[in-house]
Protein backbone atom coordinates (compact mmCIF):
# COMPACT_ATOMS: atom_id res chain seq x y z
CA UNK A 1 0.00 0.00 0.00
CA UNK A 2 2.92 2.16 0.38
CA UNK A 3 2.78 4.97 -2.28
CA UNK A 4 -0.53 4.52 -2.55
CA UNK A 5 -1.97 5.60 0.69
CA UNK A 6 -0.26 7.83 3.44
CA UNK A 7 2.11 5.92 5.92
CA UNK A 8 -0.29 6.59 8.82
CA UNK A 9 -3.24 4.09 6.82
CA UNK A 10 -1.04 1.77 5.46
CA UNK A 11 -2.21 -1.96 7.20
CA UNK A 12 -5.04 0.31 9.88
CA UNK A 13 -8.51 -0.72 9.34
CA UNK A 14 -11.04 1.64 7.99
CA UNK A 15 -12.48 3.53 10.75
CA UNK A 16 -15.10 4.88 8.74
CA UNK A 17 -17.81 3.61 6.97
CA UNK A 18 -16.93 2.88 2.71
CA UNK A 19 -18.71 2.11 -0.45
CA UNK A 20 -18.11 0.18 -3.92
CA UNK A 21 -19.01 3.16 -6.37
CA UNK A 22 -19.60 2.34 -9.69
CA UNK A 23 -17.95 4.16 -12.83
CA UNK A 24 -21.05 6.79 -12.17
CA UNK A 25 -20.57 7.67 -9.02
CA UNK A 26 -23.19 6.05 -8.00
CA UNK A 27 -22.90 3.79 -4.45
CA UNK A 28 -24.01 -0.46 -5.78
CA UNK A 29 -22.61 -1.78 -2.46
CA UNK A 30 -22.17 -0.89 1.29
CA UNK A 31 -19.26 -3.05 2.84
CA UNK A 32 -19.91 -4.45 6.70
CA UNK A 33 -19.31 -1.24 9.10
CA UNK A 34 -16.22 -0.97 10.65
CA UNK A 35 -17.40 -2.40 14.05
CA UNK A 36 -17.35 -5.64 12.07
CA UNK A 37 -13.96 -5.22 9.73
CA UNK A 38 -11.55 -7.01 12.44
CA UNK A 39 -14.00 -9.28 13.32
CA UNK A 40 -15.05 -10.48 9.14
CA UNK A 41 -10.98 -10.53 8.67
CA UNK A 42 -10.02 -12.65 11.19
CA UNK A 43 -12.58 -15.18 10.31
CA UNK A 44 -11.41 -15.27 6.81
CA UNK A 45 -7.86 -15.30 7.55
CA UNK A 46 -8.61 -18.79 9.45
CA UNK A 47 -10.74 -20.15 7.03
CA UNK A 48 -7.50 -19.79 4.39
CA UNK A 49 -4.84 -20.94 7.13
CA UNK A 50 -7.48 -23.83 7.91
CA UNK A 51 -6.80 -27.55 7.21
CA UNK A 52 -9.84 -28.43 5.15
CA UNK A 53 -9.03 -25.36 3.22
CA UNK A 54 -5.62 -26.06 2.43
CA UNK A 55 -7.05 -29.36 1.03
CA UNK A 56 -9.24 -27.87 -1.41
CA UNK A 57 -8.01 -26.83 -4.96
CA UNK A 58 -6.39 -23.54 -5.04
CA UNK A 59 -8.79 -21.92 -7.87
CA UNK A 60 -11.71 -21.97 -6.27
CA UNK A 61 -9.36 -21.34 -2.54
CA UNK A 62 -8.41 -17.77 -4.29
CA UNK A 63 -11.66 -17.06 -5.98
CA UNK A 64 -13.89 -17.15 -2.58
CA UNK A 65 -10.48 -15.41 -0.58
CA UNK A 66 -10.44 -12.78 -3.27
CA UNK A 67 -14.75 -12.46 -3.40
CA UNK A 68 -14.99 -12.28 0.12
CA UNK A 69 -12.24 -9.83 0.93
CA UNK A 70 -13.43 -7.44 -1.31
CA UNK A 71 -16.60 -7.85 0.27
CA UNK A 72 -15.64 -6.81 3.54
CA UNK A 73 -13.68 -3.86 2.12
CA UNK A 74 -11.19 -3.67 5.34
CA UNK A 75 -9.13 -0.67 4.18
CA UNK A 76 -10.18 2.98 3.39
CA UNK A 77 -8.72 2.47 0.24
CA UNK A 78 -7.02 -0.22 -2.25
CA UNK A 79 -8.93 -2.98 -1.48
CA UNK A 80 -8.95 -5.03 -4.83
CA UNK A 81 -5.43 -4.20 -5.46
CA UNK A 82 -4.93 -6.39 -2.16
CA UNK A 83 -7.42 -9.05 -2.71
CA UNK A 84 -5.86 -9.31 -6.71
CA UNK A 85 -2.52 -9.40 -5.10
CA UNK A 86 -3.01 -11.63 -2.55
CA UNK A 87 -5.08 -14.42 -4.46
CA UNK A 88 -2.38 -14.43 -7.21
CA UNK A 89 0.39 -15.02 -4.01
CA UNK A 90 -2.63 -18.35 -2.46
CA UNK A 91 -1.78 -19.82 -6.38
CA UNK A 92 1.61 -19.55 -6.16
CA UNK A 93 1.70 -21.10 -2.27
CA UNK A 94 -0.75 -23.45 -3.64
CA UNK A 95 1.04 -25.13 -6.20
CA UNK A 96 0.43 -22.70 -9.33
CA UNK A 97 3.76 -21.15 -9.33
CA UNK A 98 4.96 -21.21 -12.88
CA UNK A 99 8.17 -19.59 -11.25
CA UNK A 100 6.13 -16.86 -10.51
CA UNK A 101 5.48 -15.90 -14.43
CA UNK A 102 2.19 -15.18 -14.17
CA UNK A 103 -0.21 -12.82 -12.18
CA UNK A 104 -4.12 -12.30 -12.33
CA UNK A 105 -4.11 -8.37 -12.36
CA UNK A 106 -3.74 -7.93 -15.92
CA UNK A 107 -6.64 -10.28 -17.19
CA UNK A 108 -8.95 -8.52 -14.57
CA UNK A 109 -7.34 -4.81 -15.86
CA UNK A 110 -8.16 -5.79 -19.49
CA UNK A 111 -11.51 -7.28 -18.39
CA UNK A 112 -12.47 -4.42 -15.84
CA UNK A 113 -16.19 -3.92 -16.39
CA UNK A 114 -16.94 -7.59 -16.73
CA UNK A 115 -14.68 -8.01 -13.30
CA UNK A 116 -16.53 -6.34 -11.52
CA UNK A 117 -20.22 -7.20 -12.85
CA UNK A 118 -19.04 -10.88 -11.87
CA UNK A 119 -18.61 -9.58 -8.34
CA UNK A 120 -21.47 -8.12 -8.00
CA UNK A 121 -23.55 -10.79 -9.57
CA UNK A 122 -22.45 -12.97 -7.04
CA UNK A 123 -23.79 -10.81 -4.27
CA UNK A 124 -27.09 -10.64 -6.10
CA UNK A 125 -27.07 -14.29 -5.91
CA UNK A 126 -26.85 -14.15 -2.18
CA UNK A 127 -22.99 -15.12 -1.87
CA UNK A 128 -23.39 -17.94 -4.64
CA UNK A 129 -19.81 -17.89 -5.93
CA UNK A 130 -20.35 -20.79 -8.30
CA UNK A 131 -20.00 -18.07 -11.18
CA UNK A 132 -17.16 -15.93 -9.77
CA UNK A 133 -15.18 -18.72 -9.59
CA UNK A 134 -15.71 -19.87 -12.82
CA UNK A 135 -14.64 -16.61 -13.88
CA UNK A 136 -11.68 -16.90 -12.04
CA UNK A 137 -10.80 -19.94 -13.05
CA UNK A 138 -10.90 -18.97 -17.08
CA UNK A 139 -9.35 -15.83 -16.33
CA UNK A 140 -6.55 -17.83 -15.06
CA UNK A 141 -6.46 -20.44 -18.45
CA UNK A 142 -6.62 -17.33 -20.19
CA UNK A 143 -3.32 -15.42 -18.29
CA UNK A 144 -1.59 -19.24 -18.86
CA UNK A 145 -2.08 -19.36 -22.11
CA UNK A 146 -1.07 -15.60 -22.89
CA UNK A 147 2.32 -17.06 -20.70
CA UNK A 148 3.24 -19.80 -23.04
CA UNK A 149 2.36 -17.83 -26.49
CA UNK A 150 4.85 -14.86 -24.98
CA UNK A 151 7.10 -18.10 -24.01
CA UNK A 152 7.16 -19.61 -26.94
CA UNK A 153 7.62 -16.40 -29.18
CA UNK A 154 10.57 -15.44 -27.13
CA UNK A 155 12.01 -19.08 -27.84
CA UNK A 156 11.41 -18.40 -31.45
CA UNK A 157 13.41 -15.88 -31.36
CA UNK A 158 15.95 -17.13 -29.60
CA UNK A 159 16.12 -19.70 -32.22
CA UNK A 160 16.48 -17.38 -35.12
CA UNK A 161 19.67 -16.04 -33.70
CA UNK A 162 21.71 -19.50 -33.71
CA UNK A 163 21.62 -21.77 -36.77
CA UNK A 164 20.09 -25.06 -35.34
CA UNK A 165 21.69 -28.11 -36.69
CA UNK A 166 19.45 -30.88 -37.23
CA UNK A 167 20.75 -33.17 -33.85
CA UNK A 168 20.36 -29.89 -32.19
CA UNK A 169 16.83 -29.67 -33.19
CA UNK A 170 16.41 -33.76 -32.53
CA UNK A 171 18.08 -32.49 -29.02
CA UNK A 172 15.05 -29.97 -28.47
CA UNK A 173 12.64 -32.34 -29.51
CA UNK A 174 13.77 -34.72 -27.24
CA UNK A 175 13.79 -32.49 -24.47
CA UNK A 176 10.01 -30.98 -24.95
CA UNK A 177 8.97 -34.47 -24.71
CA UNK A 178 11.24 -35.38 -21.22
CA UNK A 179 10.96 -32.97 -18.41
CA UNK A 180 15.22 -33.29 -18.07
CA UNK A 181 17.38 -36.09 -19.15
CA UNK A 182 21.26 -36.61 -17.98
CA UNK A 183 23.95 -36.24 -21.01
CA UNK A 184 24.55 -40.34 -20.79
CA UNK A 185 20.53 -40.74 -21.63
CA UNK A 186 21.04 -37.68 -24.77
CA UNK A 187 23.97 -39.51 -25.89
CA UNK A 188 22.08 -43.33 -25.76
CA UNK A 189 19.41 -41.58 -27.84
CA UNK A 190 21.23 -39.77 -30.44
CA UNK A 191 24.13 -42.36 -30.28
CA UNK A 192 26.99 -39.97 -30.30
CA UNK A 193 29.98 -40.04 -28.53
CA UNK A 194 30.54 -37.53 -25.46
CA UNK A 195 32.78 -34.78 -27.23
CA UNK A 196 30.12 -35.01 -30.04
CA UNK A 197 27.21 -34.66 -27.26
CA UNK A 198 29.08 -31.70 -26.00
CA UNK A 199 29.55 -29.96 -29.16
CA UNK A 200 25.98 -30.30 -29.82
CA UNK A 201 24.27 -29.32 -26.19
CA UNK A 202 26.99 -26.29 -26.07
CA UNK A 203 25.16 -23.47 -28.70
CA UNK A 204 21.77 -24.55 -26.97
CA UNK A 205 23.22 -23.73 -23.46
CA UNK A 206 24.68 -20.34 -24.73
CA UNK A 207 21.29 -18.99 -26.25
CA UNK A 208 19.59 -20.29 -23.04
CA UNK A 209 17.50 -22.70 -25.08
CA UNK A 210 18.58 -25.37 -22.81
CA UNK A 211 19.31 -25.13 -19.30
CA UNK A 212 22.47 -27.19 -17.77
CA UNK A 213 21.79 -28.17 -14.47
CA UNK A 214 24.27 -30.32 -11.70
CA UNK A 215 27.78 -31.57 -12.24
CA UNK A 216 29.51 -34.27 -13.60
CA UNK A 217 27.49 -37.34 -13.52
CA UNK A 218 24.84 -35.36 -11.70
CA UNK A 219 24.34 -33.39 -14.48
CA UNK A 220 20.97 -33.00 -16.19
CA UNK A 221 19.56 -30.89 -19.02
CA UNK A 222 15.96 -29.44 -19.63
CA UNK A 223 13.96 -26.55 -21.59
CA UNK A 224 14.25 -23.60 -20.48
CA UNK A 225 10.91 -22.96 -21.07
Amino acid sequence: MRGLQPDSKCGIYKDKQNYVINEKGIKIYTPPPPKETIRSTRELLAWINSKETKELHPIPVCAIFHHRLVSIHPFSDGNGRIARALGTLILYQRGLDTKHLFSLDDFFANDRKQYYQKIEQARELDNDLTLWIEYVAAGIVTTLKDVKKRLEDLQVSSISRINISPRQEEVLRILRDNPSLSGAELIKRLKVTRSRINQILSPLIKSRLIIKEGQSRATRYRLSI
